[in-house]
């Protein structure tokens, strides 16, 4: 994808201008950052909980860690900014905090008009392989001369008229006359297969797309489309990962088992306009770096693997002087190539995403767990929103965090930074400040329900929604950094900051008791790290 950064100066209210991009601040020194999502109306009290932390007492860089993420929280999860929640920034003192916000946890996946489909049943085999012809006519010739544009014609092979002996017909016709210059060579002009189903699909329809990928592979097509009704799951979110919008998860793995040992590739038979998607995601990251904010998110749902490659590819080099995150989704599928990836599979998954990331200038990623509806597509914990963290004998939770270390090092081996969000408690913050992890995002954990606000008010979800408390940012504040010390500081008590720990995680939310609790901690990691940073 060609262009060049165009990504607009910073504005607003100068955030970016007096700290930098996220991805400059050394959390591997400085400790991990805190992100705390909300629309602006408990701005004041988020940063100031920053301002009183540990961290920001003990000086070294003069940035506290803290990030105020400017969100709508709805009952569909987070949710994009616009005019009302920026203004309320406006005029706040942001010199030792963050702000970012997420442009979208889903990418507007935007489609082509579908291929154009010849009906392998509408003649002999040479009449069929001139009606392909003549629709690759337009494409020989462009209005300047140059080279042939590109085409994939797709042959309507759903009817019971047609087996392996007339597809492979067809197709010898449809070469034959290639070799007489009426199409470009096989990288640029192709033929593919397409069945079609006006029902579900199940189990006698995955017969049937299974013979047909037996007679695609002798006829030397190498790709089969399948157009159905969307599955539930697909219905619900409006859209999922490839063919997962048409085929249930256990028909989907199976065909993709039997296209890989046929050498034929299976899709949906919508495709995916990547450049119009990412320069829509583009436009949403533009438009937050104008505000004057340090970073935002993104999220690539329902991109498979293979499509969202060029977004990130694009996204970075477009932003090379500032922080655009994209989003892995733990409770997702993530489908790539003939595989589709689920919790059962899910480290493997996230290293394989993590490769992809890496071939790019991209140093924070966010891990998140943001899919709000069920039933959900995976092999556990189907009917339940999932959360990051999972506990010995925990289904709901979808990494240990065993697991969660060992990806951190993995990231960090390619010099790449995760935020870590969804469902994130109080408990688990000390052990991921352990880990060394780059930072967390927690709004729950560090608040109380409040009224509905305004911009939510027509959400038909919401009874309440999150409001951040100063005890809250700090509680969670305090014990992300006691983790940080631990792991680092070898002249650390230990045994103290693990009795102040539980203390802190014990006491009562919005307490006396915690108030005091968090005091003793703090004292405990200033200590450690005015040694550190001195």
């Amino acid at each position: 994808m060609a262009g060049s950064s165009g990504a607009g100066s910073a504005g607003g209210r100068g955030s970016l201008d007096s700290k930098g991009p996220l991805h400059t601040f050394d959390w591997r020194t400085n400790g991990p950052l805190l992100g705390i999502s909300d629309g602006g109306d408990q701005a004041v009290t988020i940063l100031a909980a920053g301002e009183n932390s540990a961290r920001h007492r003990t000086g070294g860089d003069a940035r506290n860690g803290l990030i105020l993420d400017l969100e709508r929280m709805g009952s569909s999860g987070e949710t994009p900014v616009g005019p009302p929640e920026y203004a309320t920034a406006d005029g706040l003192d942001f010199s030792g905090s963050f702000l970012s916000t997420n442009v979208g946890v889903r990418a507007n996946a935007r489609i082509y008009q579908p291929y154009q489909v010849v009906d392998a049943n509408g003649g002999d085999g040479a009449g069929v392989a001139s009606q392909v012809i003549a629709l690759f006519e337009p494409f020989m010739s462009p209005p300047d001369n140059s080279a042939p544009r590109p085409l994939r014609v797709r042959l309507d092979i759903s009817g019971d008229g047609v087996d392996a002996a007339r597809l492979t017909a067809i197709a010898a016709a449809f070469e034959a006359a290639r070799g007489g210059a009426v199409a470009a060579d096989r990288q640029v002009h192709r033929i593919g297969g397409l069945v079609a189903f006006d029902t579900a699909i199940g189990a006698s329809e995955a017969e049937a797309i299974e013979a047909r990928l037996g007679d695609c592979a002798a006829a030397g097509i190498d790709e089969l489309a399948i157009d159905a009704p969307w599955t539930r799951d697909a219905r619900l979110r409006n859209g999922i990962q490839g063919v997962l919008n048409v085929l249930p998860l256990d028909i989907a793995r199976r065909l993709l088992a039997a296209a890989r040992a046929a050498g034929v590739v299976l899709v949906h038979h919508l495709a995916t306009d990547i450049e119009t998607i990412t320069r829509t995601i583009w436009q949403g990251l533009s438009a937050a770096r104008h505000e004057g904010l340090n970073a935002a998110k993104y999220g690539l749902t329902p991109l498979t693997l293979e499509e969202q490659r060029p977004v990130v590819h694009a996204i970075s080099g477009w932003f090379p002087d500032w922080t655009a995150v994209p989003a892995f989704y733990v409770d997702t599928p993530l489908v790539a190539g003939y595989e589709i990836y689920l919790s059962d599979r899910l480290v493997e998954a996230a290293k394989l995403w993590l490769d992809m990331v890496a071939e790019t200038d991209t140093r924070l990623v966010l891990f998140d767990a943001p899919d709000r509806y069920t039933p959900r597509v995976d092999v556990e914990a189907s009917g339940q929103s999932r959360r990051m963290v999972r506990p010995d004998g925990d289904t709901v939770g979808a990494l240990s965090l065993e697991q969660i270390a060992e990806l951190h090092a993995y990231a960090s081996a390619k010099r790449i930074g995760i935020l870590w969000s969804g469902g994130i408690r109080p408990e688990h913050a000390f052990p991921l400040g352990k880990i060394g992890a780059a930072g967390i995002f927690t709004t729950g954990s560090t608040a109380i329900p409040a009224p509905v606000g305004e911009s939510l008010s027509p959400d038909p979800r919401l009874s309440s929604q999150p409001k951040p408390t100063d005890l809250g940012v700090r509680r969670v504040h305090a014990l992300l950094m006691a983790g940080f010390v631990a792991g680092k500081d070898e002249g650390v008590d230990l045994a103290a900051l693990e009795a102040a720990r539980l203390a802190v995680e014990q006491a009562a939310s919005n307490s006396d008791e915690l108030q005091a609790a968090i005091g003793t901690l703090d004292l405990l990691v200033e200590a450690a790290l005015a040694r550190m940073w001195n």
